[in-house]
């Protein structure tokens, strides 16, 4: 009687049956996907953040402030203007645009108030010179008047910006604090009216501000609380002023949004936005200039693309955001974190851009490290990680 062979014993399998097993299972399973190959910029906080991204996420971080117009990256910055004295404090500021290709820099808005006063202190107290760079001023000053050009966000190819000043005297003969928005053409490098962005259209525009404003007056008019009867006092302080204005895109559309600058020692440097007009599709609102605005979605900020969707994702305390790759299927991808806010998402692989701007770039992250006193350029290698779909 032939003789039973005894299964093995501690779950040992024969080399033969270990190899079939394989072979069966490289036979049925597809070849694992290839890595998601992505490359673009984002404008986070008061930075530029390089990404790329193969089996590897690499992130690169530079204080750039950079605006993409007609094709080309332009970086904002700006100067101070000091001409200061031992016993009077005079800074302006001038906000410059550089192309990062050619290195042109041309100047697009300045704020002279503080230069005109210094030549009036100038004139009138000749025995305080003009501080050197080695100098201190006094710690009481006669007067002080400062300014700043801050830039805000490019709707097409408009930039608007915030002017801010600030004018104080010892002897409080002179009191001065103004908050306004306005909008410079990248086009041409000046500041534009509303009539020159949107032609006839503007007064209909301004029209629909005011009725806006006096809607929102008479609500604080209505208020009988005692919080609304302070504000009911403080509302005059704000009349409203169509050349304060910036520009933004609301549902995929561009719109004027006014800002009502505060004026006198109890309002003034303060501002009352007011709810965004939206303008239709104007010429200049090309589909590229769309592109480079996000798509609000659940809280998330999306770019949409041909391969990859990116994806800014806002965290608990409302301070740092996930920047987050989403493949067509539905998998995402945690490729970095930065602070908010995120402005806005630049490809450079869809289209590809050109040798020049990518040399550019790089020259400017760069050179980015020698800004300031200290180094804000990190580069660093970080694994992804893979979030499920929600």
């Amino acid at each position: 009687m032939p003789r039973a062979h005894p299964a093995p014993v501690g779950g040992r399998v024969p080399l033969r049956r270990c190899l079939a097993l394989v072979a069966a299972l490289a036979a049925c399973d597809d070849p694992p996907p290839p890595p998601l190959a992505a490359e673009f910029l984002v404008a986070a906080g008061d930075s530029t953040y390089w990404v790329q991204h193969d089996s590897l996420a690499r992130v690169r971080g530079a204080p750039l402030w950079l605006v993409h117009h007609d094709g080309r990256f332009l970086e904002l910055y700006v100067v101070d203007l000091d001409r200061s004295h031992r016993r009077g404090i005079f800074v302006g500021q001038q906000l410059w645009q550089r192309d990062l290709v050619d290195g042109d820099s041309s100047i697009l808005a300045a704020d002279t108030t503080p230069l005109a006063l210094e030549r009036d202190y100038a004139l009138k107290s000749p025995w305080d010179p003009r501080l050197r760079p080695e100098d201190e001023a006094d710690e009481l000053t006669a007067i002080e008047a400062t300014s700043e050009v801050l830039p805000l966000d490019v709707v097409g190819p408009y930039l608007g910006i915030e002017l801010r000043r600030d004018v104080e005297t010892a002897d409080s003969s002179l009191h001065r604090h103004e908050t306004r928005r306005g909008v410079v053409d990248l086009r041409i490098g000046r500041r534009v009216s509303l009539a020159e962005i949107l032609g006839v259209r503007a007064g209909a525009i301004v029209e629909q501000g005011e009725v806006t404003w006096r809607r929102a007056r008479d609500s604080v008019f209505a208020e009988q609380s005692e919080a609304g009867r302070a504000a009911s006092e403080a509302i005059n302080d704000f009349p409203f002023d169509p050349s304060s204005f910036s520009l933004m895109a609301a549902r995929d559309t561009p719109a004027v949004a006014f800002v009502v600058p505060g004026r006198g020692e109890r309002s003034g440097g303060y501002v009352l936005p007011l709810a965004p007009i939206p303008i239709g599709t104007p010429a200049w609102w090309t589909p590229r200039a769309r592109r480079e605005w996000p798509i609000d979605a659940d809280s998330d900020l999306v770019w949409r693309g041909p391969a990859y969707d990116v994806v800014a994702r806002a965290d608990s305390a409302g301070e740092r955001a996930s920047i987050v790759l989403r493949t067509p299927t539905g998998v995402e991808l945690i490729v970095a974190r930065v602070p908010l806010p995120v402005r806005r998402v630049w490809r450079l692989d869809a289209p590809p851009v050109d040798a020049a701007t990518r040399d550019a770039l790089a020259r400017a992250f760069n050179d980015a490290t020698l800004y300031g006193d200290e180094i804000r350029t990190a580069s660093r290698a970080v694994p992804f990680q893979l979030v499920t779909r929600r």
